[in-house]
């Protein structure tokens, strides 16, 4: 009855719990595995996320990676980067080929917009450096244009909203090193309207011209 446009898929593992949904690391068990083998993917339960709201009429946006656990103070879980890029790239490259152009009996959903891993500047959702985000970017950028040409990549929702748990000059850095390997700038403005235009107006906009 809402008739929304468009879902995003993140923390859907939290919003389901109990669930192996949407996180790489749900889909994806055993980091370790081959992920050429579509035996070592479970794909089931999300299968029957995004089918779902497809059906409503609604456009799926995958952010690939995983839902922090940050409930507990001073405690976060899932905050760990992959211990290879290359490798992780190549399972991300599955759940995309997976949905969009149907490798391991899936899908053409036709997903447009693949977002790599959420609020990567927040100290507390991962511990990636920027150097180590903009060349995850850039192994993912390189195994996506081999098996997924035709979709759009997406920087992880940055979060300058929280400066006092941000990783000073993460954003910036990524933008001023790794451009060449994303399609779309994402950005995470958090409030009202206001606030966010503020957001934009005075940090994004002044940012991306440097």
């Amino acid at each position: 009855e809402l008739h929304l446009t468009e879902s995003r898929t993140h923390d859907q593992a939290l919003n389901n719990p109990g669930q192996r949904v949407v996180d790489t690391v749900f889909v994806f068990p055993r980091e370790e595995a081959d992920p050429a083998d579509p035996a070592n993917y479970y794909f089931k339960a999300t299968d029957w996320l995004l089918r779902n709201l497809l059906s409503c009429g609604t456009q799926v946006y995958y952010r690939l990676g995983v839902s922090i656990e940050h409930t507990l103070p001073g405690h976060h879980f899932n905050t760990e980067i992959p211990k290879d890029n290359l490798h992780y790239a190549r399972i991300l490259a599955g759940i995309i080929r997976h949905y969009n152009y149907g490798w391991a009996d899936g899908f053409r959903m036709n997903i447009p917009c693949w977002e790599i891993w959420n609020e990567p500047d927040l100290l507390s959702f991962c511990d990636f450096s920027a150097p180590d985000y903009v060349q995850l970017q850039k192994i993912v950028r390189e195994e996506q244009k081999r098996f997924a040409p035709h979709v759009k990549i997406l920087t992880g929702g940055f979060a300058h909203a929280y400066p006092e748990n941000n990783k000073n000059g993460f954003q910036e850095y990524v933008l001023a090193n790794g451009k060449e390997y994303f399609d779309i700038h994402a950005f995470h403005g958090h409030g009202g309207f206001k606030a966010f235009r503020r957001q934009v107006e005075d940090f994004l906009l002044p940012m991306r011209k440097r």
